[in-house]
C-alpha cells in the first residue's frame, strides 16, 4: 500500500539531524589544524574574509548542483509515471504520493551522482570527465588522512617514549585494516551515522582542549597580530583554506540518503554551512588572537613546539587533543570515499558480471564441443541453474547500472 511504501522509504531515510551530522563532521576534517596558519600568512580580516567567501562560493556551487541532481530525478519520475499511467497499480500511486510529500523516491531509484548531472549538462564524454575528478579528488583525500592519521599517532607513541612502534611507515601500515573495516562495514550513508557521531564528539573534545589551552595563555596574549605578507605563502594560505571545505562531494551522496530532500535539504544544508563556518573562522581567528602568529602548518603541532618544553601540562593537553582529532578522522574515513565507492562499485561489479558471464559461455562452448550430442542452447545437467521445469538454459543478463541515462 502507499503507507506502507512511504514508512518503508522513512526508515532507510537519515532524518534532518543526521543529515547536519554527516555534513559538519564531513567538511570538519584535518584541514582545520591549517587554517590558524593561513591566517597568519594573511592577516586576521584578510584571511576570515577568505573563509566566508570561500564558504559562500563552495556553498552556492553545491546547492546549484543540488538543484540541477533534484530536477533530474523530477524530471525522471515524471517519464516513468507517463509511462505507467495506463497502469496505475499501487506501486505508481505510492510513488506519486511520495514525490508530493517530498520523499526520497526518485533518489532511490535513479542514484544520481555528480557525473550523470554533469552528463546530463554537457554529455557523455563529461560524464566520464567528471567521475574521473570525483574519485581522484576523493582517493586523494583520504590519502591525506591516512598519512596524516599516521603522522600524528607517531608524534602521540614518541610522546609517550614507546619509540619501537612510532615511525610513520609503521603506524600507518596499522591503521590501513581499520580505515579499510570501517569503509567495507558501512554500506550506506545511514550505516554511517553512529561513526560520524563519534567522530563529532571526538573532535570538538579535541577542539576543546585547545580552547582550554587559549584560555589559559589568554593573559598572555601578544598585543601585535599578524598582517598580510605578500610572499610565496600567500598563494599556500589561499589554498589552505579552500582545502578546509574538504566536505563538498559528499553534498549529493548524502542529499540523496534523506527520507524527504525536497523538504528538508535545503534547511539541512543551509544550517550546516553556517555552523561549519562559525567553527573554521573561530578556530582560526581565535588560535591567532591568542597565541599570535601561527608558524606550522598544524595548530597542534606549533603549541608542542611553542609550550611543550616549557609547560607539561599544556603538552599533555596537546598531544590528547592532536590524539581525539586524529581519531575523528578515522571515524569520518567512510564517508570522505563514499562518493568514489559509489562510482567504482558499480564498474566492478559489472566487470566481475561480465566476465562469469563469458566464462560460462566459453565451458558451454567446450562442454558442446566434447559432447556432440548437446546443443548449445540446452543446459548441462551439472551447471547450477535454478530453472528445474525444463532443460532450455536462459543466461542471467548483466545488472544494469541503477543510473537511468541523462543523455540529452
Amino acid at each position: 500500500s502507499s503507507s506502507s511504501s512511504s514508512s518503508s522509504a522513512s526508515l532507510q531515510g537519515t532524518t534532518w539531524g543526521q543529515t547536519v551530522v554527516h555534513l559538519v563532521k564531513g567538511y570538519i576534517g584535518c584541514g582545520i589544524l591549517s587554517l590558524p596558519w593561513a591566517i597568519s600568512q594573511l592577516g586576521i580580516p584578510l584571511g576570515l574574509m577568505g573563509i566566508l567567501l570561500m564558504s559562500a562560493w563552495t556553498s552556492y556551487n553545491c546547492w546549484t548542483v543540488t538543484k540541477i541532481k533534484q530536477y533530474i530525478e523530477r524530471s525522471v519520475l515524471q517519464d516513468e509515471d507517463e509511462d505507467d499511467s495506463d497502469s496505475d497499480d499501487d506501486e505508481t500511486s505510492s510513488r506519486r504520493n511520495d514525490s508530493r510529500t517530498g520523499a526520497s523516491v526518485a533518489s532511490a531509484t535513479t542514484n544520481t551522482t555528480y557525473p550523470d548531472v554533469g552528463e546530463w549538462a554537457y554529455g557523455k564524454k563529461f560524464h566520464n570527465c567528471v567521475a574521473v575528478c570525483i574519485c581522484a579528488q576523493q582517493l586523494a583525500i583520504c590519502t591525506v588522512f591516512v598519512s596524516f592519521v599516521g603522522e600524528n599517532l607517531g608524534a602521540t607513541l614518541r610522546y609517550w617514549n614507546w619509540n619501537f612502534i612510532s615511525q610513520k611507515s609503521f603506524v600507518t601500515t596499522l591503521s590501513l585494516p581499520f580505515f579499510l573495516g570501517l569503509s567495507c562495514g558501512m554500506p550506506t550513508v545511514k550505516s554511517m551515522f553512529p561513526l560520524m557521531v563519534m567522530g563529532s564528539i571526538l573532535m570538538l573534545s579535541g577542539f576543546a582542549l585547545i580552547g582550554w589551552i587559549g584560555v589559559s595563555k589568554w593573559d598572555d596574549r601578544p598585543g601585535v597580530w599578524p598582517t598580510l605578507k605578500l610572499d610565496g605563502n600567500a598563494p599556500m594560505a589561499l589554498c589552505g583554506i579552500l582545502y578546509s571545505f574538504e566536505g563538498i562531494c559528499i553534498v549529493l551522496p548524502v542529499e540523496s540518503s534523506m527520507k524527504s530532500p525536497i523538504l528538508e535539504f535545503r534547511s539541512a544544508f543551509g544550517f550546516s554551512m553556517v555552523v561549519i563556518t562559525i567553527v573554521l573562522c573561530g578556530m582560526a581567528g581565535l588560535s591567532v588572537l591568542v597565541f599570535g602568529e601561527v608558524t606550522n602548518g598544524s595548530i597542534t603541532s606549533f603549541l608542542l613546539d611553542e609550550y611543550g618544553d616549557d609547560d607539561p601540562i599544556i603538552a599533555l593537553k596537546t598531544i590528547i587533543s592532536n590524539l581525539l582529532v586524529t581519531l575523528s578522522i578515522v571515524f569520518s574515513y567512510p564517508l570522505m570515499l563514499y562518493p568514489a565507492v559509489e562510482l567504482i562499485a558499480p564498474l566492478v561489479f559489472d566487470w566481475t558480471e561480465s566476465t562469469r558471464r563469458r566464462r560460462r559461455q566459453q565451458q558451454r562452448a567446450k562442454n558442446n564441443t566434447e559432447s556432440p550430442g548437446e546443443s548449445i542452447g540446452y543446459r548441462d545437467n551439472n551447471e547450477d541453474n535454478d530453472n528445474d521445469d525444463g532443460d532450455i538454459y536462459i543466461m542471467a543478463e548483466i545488472p544494469e547500472h541503477t543510473v537511468a541515462s541523462m543523455g540529452s
